[in-house]
């Protein structure tokens, strides 16, 4: 795959040719320049659309929280990625805390009013109690080694709000 540079009244086509919720740049060339559909989907471009279709749901928009949408965003990710799930007990933690852990004591043991709350595929704990801007951070890190693409997880990050 390639990235290329485009600018802003190109962007701005695109972004008005898009005819469905997270249809990508490239979904979208291909049929304005008529070269059709790609051969093949990727499992992740299928991940990915599903990930864009449940945070679009009635049922994701109906969440109040943002520590609720991160763990509903957390557990369906791991739901359709449970081979992946022991990538986010790799991810780096703080300087004192453990965002994910196999353990509920290991999250409560690295500060106080930790809030861990389990992640019920692959029986994974996450530290709750951290600012907003920190949950998109994670999420992005959590998200990137589950093997979601870039558009996925800014727009997860972004339902954060």
């Amino acid at each position: 795959m390639h990235k290329i540079d485009i600018d802003d009244e190109v962007y701005e086509h695109l972004l008005r040719a898009t005819k469905r919720l997270g249809e990508s740049a490239n979904d979208v060339l291909r049929r304005e320049l008529k070269i059709g559909k790609a051969s093949v989907t990727t499992r992740q471009s299928q991940r990915d659309e599903e990930m864009l279709r449940y945070i679009n749901s009635s049922q994701f928009r109906a969440i109040k929280t943002a520590t609720k949408k991160y763990l509903a965003i957390l557990i369906r990710a791991c739901d359709k990625n449970e081979k992946g799930v022991a990538q986010l007990l790799e991810l780096p933690g703080g300087r004192e805390r453990v965002y994910f852990a196999r353990k509920r004591s290991e999250i409560e043991n690295t500060g106080k009013s930790t809030h861990p709350e389990q992640i019920p595929t692959g029986d994974i704990w996450v530290l709750t109690n951290m600012a907003t801007d920190q949950k998109r951070s994670k999420l992005t890190d959590a998200l990137g080694a589950l093997g979601y693409g870039s558009d996925a997880i800014t727009q997860a990050c972004a339902a954060l709000a």
